[in-house]
């Protein structure tokens, strides 16, 4: 094919005009990207007309035994970092090679005179890992890799495959339970996905939050998870779509999701009824900092807390920069909003934010029996009660609403938060097979 002799010679000029004059180090090649852009294909084709080595990052990695355990939960290996090095090391001292691998973080930099990064249509992305039987999670995973690279490395990825990912269980992402006695029990159900919020949950919770404050029969609203964790916070795949759009289409983008922000939370501040929270397991960001919008939080005993804002270049939400300080003070609040602190339950109830902490054998039947008493209480007394509570607030807390969603229209759209969310993504992947 024309286009790949015009590579061939592209990467035979780049070669000559840039090693030629090296004495110290053999000029190397790195293909990477993620599975199922062509990588090995690719770099076999480039080894055979250098008449170079050619290495395969994961085969070499398991024929030399630097591998460390299994990850189940993404079906591969985890690597051994500095035992693959050791024994790369000697190769790429001896032989020019074109070198394979899906992460490239944790190479030394003065190996490769070279690095191609490869990437394709998320359909043809989508398709390639569907026909290699990969799990939905790590489908999932490879697809947000590979709209960040479409982002740095230019192009439009189309928003077809983001509905597909986002949207396929959409309709049983929240189970909504409007019991006989008043209650409205809304459980968030993705528990494969750790029950992250996708824009889809952002907007169905909103639409019951309010239909509960108007509907004269509702006494209360519960929240609950599925699964091991309570909610995982914002689905990656949010930023995702945000980072594959063209640079004019961003500034739209980021100010739609803060407009569904921040009607999100004014859903919270607006419900002038009792709100509960039963936190079955680990919560995280927006699933943590919406709690200070609570009347009651009931969490298992080995429910964790964490909101990682500024690791992932971005800033607190939900009223949390006036209900965090309020509740638990300067000190511990900045902790968990401006140093990424988790806190365990049993510290969480002793700050203030969590009312009671159960064991995990006792959830579920403590649950019920709180929602069964609060459903015989007068809905009158309870409704009056919460608009005094809440109403010398309110003002207060939209303000906080509003502020902190035009920052985070901000951070969304600025480089560094584009940065934290790649770094962070790859460190969840970059030593994994």
């Amino acid at each position: 094919m024309r286009s790949g002799e015009h590579f061939f010679n592209c990467v035979e000029k780049y070669l000559v005009m840039n090693c030629s004059n090296s004495s110290v180090y053999l000029p190397h090649i790195l293909i990477t990207g993620t599975p199922g852009t062509g990588k090995s294909t690719l770099a076999n084709q480039v080894a055979e007309e250098l008449q170079w080595s050619h290495i395969n990052v994961g085969e070499f990695a398991r024929e030399n035994n630097c591998l460390e355990a299994y990850d189940d939960t993404y079906q591969c290996h985890v690597l051994n970092e500095d035992q693959l090095l050791d024994e790369l090391e000697d190769v790429v001292q001896n032989n020019s090679c074109v070198v394979e691998y899906h992460g490239c973080d944790f190479f030394p930099e003065r190996w490769f005179s070279l690095v191609v990064v490869l990437r394709c249509t998320t359909e043809v992305l989508y398709d390639r890992l569907t026909a290699r039987g990969y799990s939905s999670q790590k489908i999932e995973q490879n697809m947000q890799y590979m709209l960040i690279m479409r982002s740095l490395f230019g192009g439009l990825a189309r928003r077809s495959i983001l509905t597909r990912l986002m949207s396929s269980d959409a309709d049983a992402a929240l189970q909504i339970n409007n019991r006989s006695d008043g209650i409205t029990l809304i459980r968030l159900n993705r528990p494969k996905k750790f029950n992250a919020i996708t824009y889809e949950m952002y907007d169905g919770i909103t639409n019951t939050l309010c239909s509960a404050r108007d509907d004269p029969n509702v006494k209360a609203v519960a929240f609950t998870g599925t699964g091991k964790y309570y909610c995982a916070g914002n689905d990656l795949m949010n930023f995702a779509s945000h980072m594959a759009a063209e640079p004019e289409e961003i500034k739209e983008l980021v100010k739609n999701a803060g407009n569904i922000l921040e009607k999100f939370v004014d859903s919270f501040i607006q419900l002038e009824k009792p709100l509960l929270a039963f936190v079955n397991g680990p919560a995280v960001g927006i699933a943590v900092t919406t709690l200070g919008l609570f009347d009651s939080v009931v969490a298992v005993d080995n429910a964790t807390f964490n909101t990682p804002f500024t690791i992932l270049g971005q800033s607190p939400e939900a009223c949390s920069t006036v209900t965090f300080p309020a509740i638990m003070g300067n000190a511990a609040s900045s902790e968990i909003l401006l140093f990424n602190r988790t806190y365990k339950a049993q510290e969480m109830r002793e700050l203030g934010l969590v009312s009671d902490v159960v064991a995990p054998s006792n959830f579920e039947s403590h649950m019920n029996s709180k929602l069964d008493a609060i459903g015989k209480l007068p809905i009158k007394s309870l409704v009056y009660s919460k608009q005094l509570i809440r109403r010398p607030h309110r003002e207060r807390l939209q303000a906080a609403n509003k502020a902190e969603c035009e920052r985070l229209v901000e951070r969304w759209a600025s480089e560094d938060c584009k940065e934290a969310v790649i770094n962070f993504i790859q460190s969840r992947s970059s030593s994994k097979l």
